[in-house]
């Protein structure tokens, strides 16, 4: 258990459910099985669930823990949070039986003061336990009561108390404070798992696309390996068809939300600043309303040499860019001088506002924040995809100039380098290689609106 969490997109771990086994190529380097055979291998939790094989890296036995002495933890959490949901582990191993899954949703739906977030690379048991098997009635029914008094927290059954109102309101299925996710490391294992969460009911789907070993068309998943043999699903908006061609419009709910994030740790490997482009620029593609883009849209970045790299996306509303629209301009100096233009509403500006950057006499490259929209949410995405890009990893890209010829033999030597033909990333840890893609921190989060299930 973790109050406060270093993950970047949430507040808190709720490790219920501890232990797993090597599912993917993402599972090779686990971290929370490197800690349950290091650092916590003697605590009640971990004890005897992982430990180092013959080439010293740590794997899980396939044994799992349900920790009950954390079950009640989210009742007894007053302020809000967003919770991950078992961090070291996974909801829906195979080993996992319901009835522990039962009880984690039953204190989850006691608990709608926060938000649940349940990512799983066993996508097919998620999918079924969602939809086949009962699990609203077990959940919704005696389980809510039965939770309570096993925390010995009594329902007056007068509807005063957060809990006596949490029990009276435990009629929605799914859970609109849970969001359902996946793991992705490839296009593979998003072919195969993201079809699944799509089909699963949730307030909120995601995809988290960490670590990242190859690039993912979110356009087209769940097709054959010839694109032409069979159909695919378009996750960013839920259409079916082959690329350049819709069969049927919004078959499935799309995606709400994708992180992406590099491998860390011991035997890190690199992750291609094209394939966090790529989806970043399939996300905002995305969130272009069916109206016209009535949800503006933007992407901002800073840069340290000048506004190098800077990009903007604009978006017209759909009664003629009469919402919030501008223009961005680099001068045939190489963008040093960056000009845009922001054009307010015809209703004021109510809804996004842009702030100018600094002038030229102050501004290191160009600086602007995106101003709070007429509901009051800073930097948020109104509609679409959101893109959360979560940290590079051990390796971040480089150029050969930027680094001392002596600093590059050594690095090469003790094997810091590596890369591709069209791009050199650097081993440079974790917190050096930080978190901004082309200057830009993407700190996207999903529209909290909840999308209608199939």
């Amino acid at each position: 258990m973790s109050d406060h969490s270093p993950i970047e997109w949430t507040d808190a771990t709720w490790n219920i459910v501890t232990g797993c086994t090597l599912v993917s190529d993402g599972c090779r380097h686990c971290y929370a099985a490197r800690l349950a055979a290091s650092r916590l291998k003697n605590h009640p939790s971990r004890k005897g669930l992982a430990r180092l094989n013959a080439s010293g890296e740590a794997k899980f036995t396939g044994e799992v823990r349900f920790n009950e002495q954390w079950l009640d933890q989210p009742l007894r959490w007053k302020r809000p949070r967003r919770i991950f949901v078992c961090a070291h582990g996974d909801l829906f191993h195979e080993a996992v039986p319901d009835a522990w899954i039962d009880r984690v949703f039953a204190v989850m739906a006691l608990s709608p003061h926060h938000t649940f977030q349940v990512l799983t690379k066993r996508a097919a048991r998620m999918r079924d336990y969602f939809t086949g098997n009962g699990a609203y009635l077990r959940v919704l029914g005696d389980g809510v009561v039965d939770e309570l008094a096993r925390a010995g927290i009594s329902w007056n059954g007068n509807g005063l108390d957060r809990h006596s109102q949490a029990i009276a309101g435990a009629t929605r299925w799914p859970l609109p404070n849970v969001w359902m996710g996946v793991s992705a490391e490839d296009q593979r294992r998003a072919d195969e798992r993201v079809p699944d969460l799509l089909a699963t009911p949730a307030a909120v789907r995601f995809v988290s696309a960490e670590p990242l070993f190859g690039p993912i068309d979110f356009t087209n998943v769940g097709s054959a390996t010839d694109v032409s043999a069979r159909l695919g699903i378009n996750a960013l908006t839920g259409d079916v068809g082959r690329p350049g061609l819709t069969m049927g419009a919004g078959v499935w709910p799309p995606l709400d939300w994708i992180i992406v994030g590099g491998e860390s740790g011991p035997g890190a490997r690199p992750m291609h600043p094209d394939w966090v482009r790529r989806i970043r620029d399939d996300c905002a593609q995305a969130a272009r309303s069916a109206e016209g883009a009535t949800g503006v849209e933007y992407q901002a970045a800073r840069s340290a040499e000048g506004a190098t790299g800077v990009e903007y996306q604009a978006a017209r509303s759909a009664e003629g860019a009469t919402g919030v629209e501008y223009q961005a301009a680099r001068s045939a100096g190489g963008a040093t001088g960056v000009e845009y233009q922001a054009a307010r509403s015809a209703e004021g500006a109510t809804g996004v506002e842009y702030q100018a950057a600094r002038s030229a006499e102050g501004a290191t490259g160009v600086e602007y924040q995106a101003a709070r929209s007429a509901g009051g949410t800073t930097g948020a995405k109104q509609n679409g995809v959101a893109f959360h890009f979560k940290q590079w990893g051990a390796w971040a890209p480089f150029e050969a100039d930027d680094v001392a010829a002596e600093q590059l033999e050594s690095d090469e030597l003790e094997g810091r380098i590596d890369g591709w033909f069209d791009q050199a990333m650097r081993c440079v840890g974790k917190t050096a290689a930080g978190r901004t893609l082309d200057g830009v921190e993407h700190n996207g989060f999903p529209h909290i609106e909840t999308r209608a299930t199939p």
